[in-house]
């Protein structure tokens, strides 16, 4: 376990680095030429990234960035 007091400002921008970071893991998600076990470190890598994400963020904010949720909204679209 870890713990830190943030100013604002600084929640604010490790906040705005999660998304960012997010958004380009899961692009590489959906790369094709990417498979087998760097697929699975990716998704690893994304889903730590999200439960730091969740914890610093509203529940409601947090469904953007959920997988399963974005996942089935992409299926939705097509």
């Amino acid at each position: 376990m870890f713990g830190m007091a943030l100013k604002e400002k600084e929640a604010e921008e490790i906040i705005y680095l999660l998304k960012k970071e997010m958004d380009d893991v899961y692009e590489d998600l959906h790369d094709h030429t990417v498979e087998g076990c760097v697929k699975r470190a990716i998704e690893e890598k994304y889903a730590l990234l999200f439960s730091v994400y969740r914890r610093m963020v509203p529940a409601t904010e947090s469904l953007k960035y959920d997988l399963a949720l974005k996942e089935k909204r992409n299926v939705k679209k097509y």
